[in-house]
Formats: structure tokens, C-alpha cells, sequence
């Protein structure tokens, strides 16, 4: 004799939403973060281990700053989408969040950072 069992594929855990939130872009650190041009496609990779909001602010307000974002912003008279920002990547560990920047960096094709952004990555870490 046979038996035929039904067994349901849905589980207890998802008939309940997850209460736990992400942190929300602004109020995250210790990431990898993408701000997109508003005029071409070039997007600015960047590391910060401060609140983003923070560090966005800095970006903003900081002038004569020597970074590729500010150089992009001066040499082609565009603007960045700071409400845009997305995050790429997130580690507590600073080293490793270093390299996962440079990493970023050489993934991204539009990336207005410099190639001096990746010295020390070689071509087997990725």
C-alpha cells in the first residue's frame, strides 16, 4: 500500500514578514558607495567608514578638493546625483574595504576615479 503525503511549500517563517530593516543609505557606514553623474554615465566609486549622509556632505561642501569627483565636476562642468548614491559594498574590516573599493573601481567602466585608486590590486584578486 502506498501512502501520498502533501506537504505545503510554504513555511511557517514565510508567512511572516521580516521585521529587522535595512539601515537606511544615509545613516550607513563602513561601505563602498556609487554616486552617479547627472549628465553622463561616469559614476564616482568611493570608501567611507563615517555615516554616508556625513561623508555625501563632505563631497558637497568641501571645495577645491582634490578628488576624481571634483575634478570631473570642474573639468566638464557637471554635477553629481548625491541623492543617487547606492551602496556597492559593506565591511567593518577597513582593509578589506579598501580593497573592495579598488575592486569597484576596476569593475566599473564609467568611473571617473583614477587609475592610481587601484595601484596594489593585482589582476588575481578579482
Amino acid at each position: 500500500m502506498t501512502e501520498v503525503c502533501h506537504k505545503s511549500q510554504n513555511s511557517l517563517n514565510s508567512l511572516f514578514t521580516k521585521l529587522k530593516s535595512k539601515t537606511p543609505i544615509m545613516k550607513d557606514s563602513n561601505v563602498v558607495y556609487s554616486i552617479p553623474c547627472e549628465n553622463c554615465p561616469k559614476k564616482y566609486i568611493g570608501m567611507t567608514t563615517q555615516l554616508v549622509k556625513n561623508r555625501l556632505n563632505g563631497h558637497k561642501y568641501t571645495k577645491n578638493a582634490n578628488t576624481a569627483l571634483d575634478k570631473h565636476m570642474k573639468d566638464s562642468n557637471h554635477c553629481f546625483a548625491f541623492n543617487n548614491t547606492t551602496i556597492l559594498n559593506k565591511d567593518n574590516n577597513f582593509h578589506k574595504l579598501m580593497i573592495k573599493e579598488m575592486i569597484e573601481i576596476r569593475k566599473e567602466k564609467n568611473a571617473v576615479n583614477d587609475r592610481t585608486d587601484i595601484m596594489g590590486l593585482s589582476r588575481t584578486t578579482l
